[in-house]
């Protein structure tokens, strides 16, 4: 006879079976990879229903390593609609493809949107067979890897849109019949060995290429009288790369019509006057252009001759980072008044500075390092979001900020380990401002995680709250969560217990 218990259950199992599994699927969307890997575990059809589900699949990717073997054989027979498929230090020298090419990609290959190579050493042969098993392949991402010789069979992959290149030697003519990309980002380093003539054919073959982020490249070498600049593009990115003659590379500026967005990073740029007229001029070339929305300099270790390349601005949104320059970030705020959102890494300002900041428009403040005392001289109307780095403020100079600065609606805060800071403050701080976003990370003792509780009471107008690293005594529970959710807040709970765990010897 069966037990109260048994009939339970067996009622439990026959309401599910009783539910379609198109239901169920859809049900299935609104979990997290990891709430939806639970429910895979716990009950046969939950794993028949997600795994043969492209739309539920996104959340889960194939791993392939050294390490780890995968019975393939079982993979097909479940009929995994894998979108992803990730190879982590695989060496073929060691290890055979035939079986991950025969009995695997064979079946899911169809399937799959996205595959990454990272720190993996493949034949060139064998690099296209994988690739070529993936025809509907739309993201490719090779990062710090070796793909060696060439291979007599080409790649085919028609709907390949996005390539990753980090640190890899790899032969471009392996890509020369793709003709897709529309985003392509390539990174190299001292001892990569990267062929610039053959990756300018790449450009000139993808006529759809619409954004281009090129890291330590010599930019001489590549934008020379070979390329045809066959594409427009909307999004460029350089990140420490190398001008040797700045014609070559306003030539290419000059053909871009559709460009909207660019960064510009430099470090160690503690160079001569004419190579520092150089990175002048191309950026005023850049300003010039009518079409620029958006422009982000990233400028480490340099000493401008002048600023005269700031007045040319037609651009909506700039954002200027600085650290180690003979440029206050404060001042450019004399050449763009109009200015919505700045970034301070810097101890002091003056008073000529301060005064130029609290009679700005600025709406978004980034602070770091900035001393307590001029923190509390900050008043800018306008100002509405806050956000704060590595800064150590005492209790009498935020409330003086609050005083002054009562509009803020956004506050986070980045402790990094070196702010005081107690729940008595924030106490204080949460009833003077009417937040409706906030965010503390990394403060790894003071706070218990019921910290939500007393914020949420002290600002009814929250819309959002993240806690993250706040205490490594243990990890938010579902109570927490729920708590949030019946208000209708937005939520990113976590706490980080492993670092409460002893050091393992070595």
């Amino acid at each position: 006879m069966k037990t109260d218990e048994q009939i339970n259950n067996s009622r439990s199992m026959t309401c599910i079976d009783d539910i379609p599994d198109e239901i169920l699927a859809e049900i299935f969307t609104f979990l997290s990879g990891k709430d939806l890997k639970s429910a895979t575990l716990t009950n046969r059809t939950f794993a028949n229903i997600v795994s043969s589900s492209s739309k539920l699949m996104k959340k889960f990717f194939l791993v392939i390593t050294t390490k780890r073997k995968w019975d393939f054989e079982t993979i097909s027979s479940l009929q995994r609609k894998h979108q992803s498929l990730f190879f982590f230090d695989f060496i073929t020298a060691e290890n055979s493809l035939d079986k991950v090419l025969e009995n695997g990609l064979e079946n899911i290959g169809v399937n799959l949107k996205s595959i990454e190579f990272n720190d993996c050493c493949l034949y060139a042969q064998e690099f296209v067979k994988i690739l070529n098993y993936s025809k509907n392949l739309t993201h490719l991402k090779i990062l710090f890897s070796k793909i060696n010789e060439s291979s007599h069979e080409d790649l085919i992959l028609p709907f390949l849109s996005n390539l990753k290149i980090r640190m890899s030697d790899i032969n471009f003519e392996l890509f020369h019949k793709i003709e897709s990309l529309k985003k392509i980002q390539l990174e190299v380093n001292e001892t990569t060995n990267t062929d610039v003539s053959t990756f300018q054919q790449i450009l000139n073959k993808n006529s759809k290429l619409k954004t281009l982020t090129l890291v330590n490249l010599r930019l001489s070498n590549l934008f020379d009288i070979k390329m045809k600049q066959n594409f427009q593009l909307e999004i460029l990115n350089i990140i420490q790369c190398h001008f040797k003659h700045k014609e070559n590379f306003e030539i290419f500026l000059d053909s871009q019509k559709l460009l909207k967005e660019v960064e510009l990073s430099f470090s160690h740029m503690k160079l001569g006057n004419d190579r520092v007229r150089y990175f002048e001029s191309i950026v005023e070339s850049i300003m010039k252009k009518k079409t620029l929305k958006n422009l982000t300099l990233n400028i480490e270790e340099y000493n401008f001759c002048s600023f005269n390349f700031l007045e040319v601005n037609r651009i909506e949104n700039f954002t200027l980072r600085l650290k180690d320059t003979n440029f206050s970030s404060a001042q450019y705020l004399k050449y763009f008044p109009t200015l919505k959102s700045l970034e301070l890494e810097v101890k002091e300002l003056t008073n000529e500075n301060m005064e130029i900041l609290n009679n700005s428009l600025v709406n978004h403040l980034e602070i770091y390092n900035l001393t307590s005392e001029c923190f509390s001289k900050l008043k800018i109307k306008s100002l509405k979001s806050l956000h704060l780095h590595e800064t150590s403020l005492n209790e009498k100079d935020w409330m003086t900020f609050i005083e002054n600065n009562p509009q803020i609606i956004k506050l986070v805060i980045n402790f990094s380990l070196i702010m005081d800071f107690d729940v008595k403050l924030l106490d204080k701080i949460t009833k003077k401002l009417n937040l409706e976003h906030i965010e503390l990370t990394d403060k790894y003792i003071g706070f218990e995680n019921e910290i939500y509780i007393m914020i949420v009471e002290n600002c009814s107008k929250l819309k959002y709250i993240k806690l993250w690293n706040i205490n490594i005594e243990k990890n938010f529970e579902e109570k927490d969560k729920e708590f949030l959710k019946k208000r209708n807040i937005k939520f990113h709970l976590f706490n980080d217990e492993s670092l409460n765990k002893p050091m393992v010897p070595f």
